[in-house]
């Protein structure tokens, strides 16, 4: 079964991409895990961390600042740093995928999945390497059997194809809904 897809840009699906692949390894210890949504959590979560912020900064004007004030401060600053560099680097995956232009051509067979982006990109994921395939609401993902192997998104409007390519070949992996 070959499948040729272009990149859709839709935000839905760049988004779905982008939290499967920064929760890839949970994912892969547990495969029915719940898909997080990182768009939501992120906002909430930095306009907490500066409400603190800017409590302990006034506590420190106020004059009532202690030892443990300024060590709540410095893991404050600590993890507005981490957030920051956490955000930005979904921002770029996310950016990555609504702006990426690319045809990519799969190839399913019994030994695998050949992966051809006609450039000089050119893998194989062997069905041996692989841990399971799993339908999200906007895409399928397949997942390697270790984090170092390649992950195949596919959009869902091929989802149909792939449940039965691996129903009528009988592709012995495990396929999460």
């Amino acid at each position: 079964m070959v499948i040729e897809t272009k990149s859709s840009n839709d935000k839905a699906t760049a988004k779905e991409c982008t939290n499967i692949m920064i929760q890839g390894n949970d994912l892969l210890k547990n495969p029915e895990k719940k898909l997080r949504d990182f768009f939501r959590f992120v906002p909430i979560s930095s306009a907490f961390v500066l409400v603190v912020l800017v409590l302990c900064i006034v506590w420190i004007l106020l004059g009532s600042a202690s030892t443990l004030t300024y060590v709540c401060l410095g893991l404050i600053g600590a993890a507005l740093v981490v957030e920051f560099v956490f955000v930005r680097t979904m921002m770029r995956l996310y950016k990555t995928f609504v702006t990426m232009e690319r045809t990519v051509t799969l190839s399913f067979d019994e030994e695998g999945i050949d992966f051809d982006d006609h450039t000089e990109k050119k893998m194989k994921l062997l069905w041996s390497g692989t841990a399971f395939v799993r339908f999200f609401p906007h895409v399928v993902a397949i997942f390697p059997k270790t984090a170092t192997g390649i992950m195949i998104l596919i959009s869902a409007e091929h989802a149909d194809e792939v449940r039965g390519f691996l129903k009528e070949k009988n592709i012995g992996i495990k396929v999460v809904e």
